[in-house]
């Protein structure tokens, strides 16, 4: 299939399952309901996908959340999964199709079940994340969550040097 109608075909599934971006430089959508992020750091779990299976791993992934309501963000476009995969937005961040946000309690179950229904699937590996059962594409970690859907990062991200810090001479 060609990544035009590849394209065309996602955003239509998209549309049908009510995801959507907040905004048209985001590089995620989201389900139309609130987030449920509460905490700072939480469970992350991340499912890869490549373009060539990524529509019928997004369509499955929604046909089992209408039972499990997991809250999740996915990324926004074929485009965008492919510059994700490419590392245009970072290493980190290489791999990362759909994030879901278990709730701590449900951790384990969550990857049971998914580990069930996405085994068989080929992934890019997350570098941050381990991997689940050695699969290809479910992977998760215990990190920082961000509760503004926005994705905006109100962490102070500046480096503050030791106080008994050496300087390096410039040459």
């Amino acid at each position: 299939m060609k990544k035009l109608s590849l394209s065309k075909e996602y955003d239509l599934l998209l549309k049908q399952n009510n995801i959507c971006r907040l905004n048209s430089s985001d590089i995620w959508a989201y389900p139309n309901f609130p987030h449920q992020i509460v905490n700072n750091y939480g469970w992350k779990i991340h499912i890869s996908a490549v373009l060539t299976n990524a529509i019928d791993i997004a369509q499955r992934f929604f046909n089992l959340n209408r039972k499990k309501c997991w809250d999740f963000k996915i990324i926004a476009s074929i485009s965008e999964l492919e510059r994700l995969n490419l590392g245009y937005y970072g290493n980190s961040q290489v791999g990362k199709f759909i994030t879901i946000y278990p709730k701590p309690q449900n951790v384990l179950e969550t990857l049971e079940i998914l580990h069930y229904y996405f085994h068989n699937e080929i992934g890019i590996a997350v570098g941050s994340d381990k991997s689940y059962k050695l699969n290809s594409n479910i992977y998760y970690r215990f990190g920082t969550l961000l509760s503004d859907i926005k994705n905006i990062d109100h962490r102070d991200k500046t480096l503050h040097p030791f106080k008994d810090a050496q300087k390096i001479p410039r040459p």
